[in-house]
């Protein structure tokens, strides 16, 4: 669970600490920067798990225009199993050149080092923090992110799984789609790929699909269950079944 998020110089946000627990709501008019913190943390969250480079996830549109530093930071700390993980990345714009780097990237599991990147080296530490291979890496992309899984970085490995587990999206429901032939893993900015993600969640999660069916049961009268029903060869559609007053009738499909 993120616990902590800090932002420096991004669109109205300077200076920016926001603590977060599992109850958290964001509430304020209009322009005062709640749209701005998830845009931070999709941001962060597409170059680690996507593996996308900063120039396409950042732009320097959204430094601060009261500022004349040209340097981004973000933090970002996870609480997993009682320990806390504290991810820093600090990028630096060159406006002239129309060009941007990561100036620095670091990822630390209880105050001991697992990942560090600085003017162009990277360096991996071990799960039990010792000093692994170091090697020059690309500026414009997250070494946290492109490093592959392996038996000795596992700590750096669940961390980058817990933000992949974040769902930021802005929910537009005339863009969903209202079947799918996929499968997927993730769910798009808008959820118009909501049914495909469902299908997906429904096989790995099964369990957690039951949590939810009793949740909406408490909430939406009549509510009975999500479907996804065959509508052509290998496309699903999904349908949310409703149950009259009668206490046998049968369920309707919308």
């Amino acid at each position: 669970m993120i616990t902590k998020f800090y932002v420096h110089n991004f669109r109205c946000l300077m200076n920016f600490e926001l603590a977060l627990d599992e109850d958290t709501i964001l509430l304020g008019a209009n322009g005062t920067g709640k749209t701005s913190v998830l845009q931070a943390l999709k941001s962060i969250q597409d170059m680690i798990v996507h593996g996308q480079r900063i120039d396409e996830v950042f732009s320097a549109q959204d430094l601060t225009m009261r500022l004349v530093s040209k340097e981004q930071r973000f933090e970002i700390e996870v609480s997993i199993d009682d320990h806390t993980y504290r991810y820093t990345l600090e990028l630096d714009y060159d406006l002239i050149g129309n060009k941007k780097r990561i100036k620095n990237e670091t990822l630390e599991h209880d105050g001991h080092l697992l990942f560090k990147f600085e003017l162009g080296k990277a360096q991996l530490y071990h799960d039990d923090y010792t000093e692994g291979p170091e090697y020059h890496f690309d500026w414009t992309l997250s070494g946290v992110g492109v490093l592959r899984d392996r038996p000795d970085n596992r700590k750096l490995a669940r961390f980058r799984q817990e933000i992949a587990n974040c769902i930021i999206v802005k929910p537009c429901p005339p863009l969903f789609a209202p079947e799918t032939r996929t499968e997927d893993e993730f769910l798009d900015a808008t959820m118009q790929n909501f049914v495909g993600w469902y299908r997906h969640v429904a096989q790995q999660h099964m369990g957690s699909v039951i949590d939810l069916f009793t949740e909406l049961r408490k909430v939406l009268p009549g509510f009975d269950s999500l479907n996804l029903v065959e509508s052509g060869e290998s496309s699903r559609s999904l349908k949310a079944a409703f149950r009259g007053s009668a206490r046998y009738s049968r369920p309707v499909r919308y």
